[in-house]
């Protein structure tokens, strides 16, 4: 099986794809099969992936003409990476470094440019910003300024504190909400997930039986959550329970994608826990493999979320009430397998990036 559930817009404009480098690979799979992909790199080391081209200034003004002739009926950006003025730097070492980026790294400007290339033209505008914290940085204002919508995988719950910090008056949400255009700019986000690419063995790696009671593994050291809770599942496996953990760090490499996946499967629960932000790919792929994801309550508005009971559990990170939902759903298999089957369903219809692309699509044509 394959992401091929979702069936796509009955009518998709062309898109012009704007990029940068991703650590999410399926979904910039998806965006440069059913684009026109443009790869703007920070860095002399970074290579174009395979289908598409390498941005450049020159490129720059021949989209911005083929933008004004109506050539495309969407356009789909990355959100900014190294803000090109930062304010806590002074004027001349913010020039220096504009004028080593024209010279050296002018690729890395594209993402900028989108509204500049935009200018005159009404072509919706959409971007994607899967940064882990739930600010909107100052560097990515321009972008919002002129988005249709603006896709965020850490959506705050109240949209006003995407603003919080990022000027002088807005160290407050009620000095925000006073503020016509953090008004209007709230109105463009849209939450968005990480998302997930079925693999293609996906039918061997999750026939598998099970063998543990949960299972987890990932780096540790930055996530309170992850740092109390690993505690907690250290002090049920001392009870008795079969918990698989394997956490990273400290040179100890990352299990490989497909050994990962197959752990997941061989157990009941997959502990997904917030990291340096809440969403994950792990809530997603445990009930691909046939387990029930345990998340802690989220701090975000999601996309489509996974709900309690139903496709996955949530805990609460005070106390010990990980270990009370653990115990909890682990004397019922049979409903556990049940939530694993209803899971997966509802992550193919909505969470493979696939499926993602097709709203973020959707979303934006619909909101212009």
């Amino acid at each position: 099986m394959t992401d091929a559930a979702s069936p796509g817009p009955a009518t998709e404009p062309r898109i012009l794809f704007i990029a940068r480098s991703c650590v999410i690979t399926g979904m910039m799979a998806q965006f440069i099969e059913r684009s026109d992909a443009y790869f703007c790199r920070d860095n002399e080391r970074q290579h174009p992936p395979v289908g598409i081209k390498l941005f450049t200034p020159l490129m720059a003004w021949r989209l911005r003409r083929a933008l004004r002739e109506n050539k495309y009926g969407l356009v789909i950006t990355c959100a900014n990476s190294d803000p090109v003025w930062r304010a806590d730097r002074n004027w001349l070492s913010n020039v220096y470094k504009l004028i080593r980026k024209l010279l050296r790294q002018s690729s890395s400007l594209g993402t900028y440019l989108v509204p500049w290339m935009l200018a005159k033209s009404r072509v919706p505008l959409a971007v994607f910003d899967w940064e882990d914290n739930t600010i909107i940085a100052r560097k990515n204002w321009g972008l919002l300024k002129r988005a249709t919508c603006y896709f965020k995988t850490q959506t705050p719950r109240n949209p006003y504190k995407a603003f919080l910090f990022q000027d002088k008056r807005n160290d407050c949400i009620f000095n925000i909400v006073r503020q016509p255009k953090y008004i209007d700019w709230a109105t463009k986000l849209r939450p968005y997930s990480l998302g997930v690419t079925v693999p293609a063995n996906w039918s061997d790696l999750q026939a598998v039986e099970k063998k543990t009671d949960i299972f987890f593994a990932g780096a540790i050291h930055y996530s309170w959550a992850r740092i109390e809770g690993l505690r907690q599942l250290e002090e049920l496996r001392n009870e008795g329970y079969q918990v698989d953990l394997y956490p990273t760090g400290e040179g100890r490499p990352n299990l490989s994608q497909e050994e990962f996946l197959q752990r997941c499967a061989q157990a009941w629960l997959v502990w997904s826990p917030e990291g340096a932000g809440w969403d994950c790919m792990r809530h997603y792929w445990a009930p691909l493999m046939g387990s029930v994801p345990l998340m802690n309550h989220p701090d975000t508005r999601r996309h489509q979320p996974l709900i309690d009971g139903i496709h996955g559990l949530y805990y609460g990170v005070e106390g010990d009430d990980i270990k009370r939902v653990i115990k909890l759903a682990l004397n019922d298999k049979t409903k556990l397998r049940e939530m694993a089957r209803t899971g997966e369903a509802f992550v193919r219809r909505h969470h493979t990036h696939r499926a993602l692309l097709d709203y973020m699509i959707a979303e934006t044509m619909g909101a212009t």
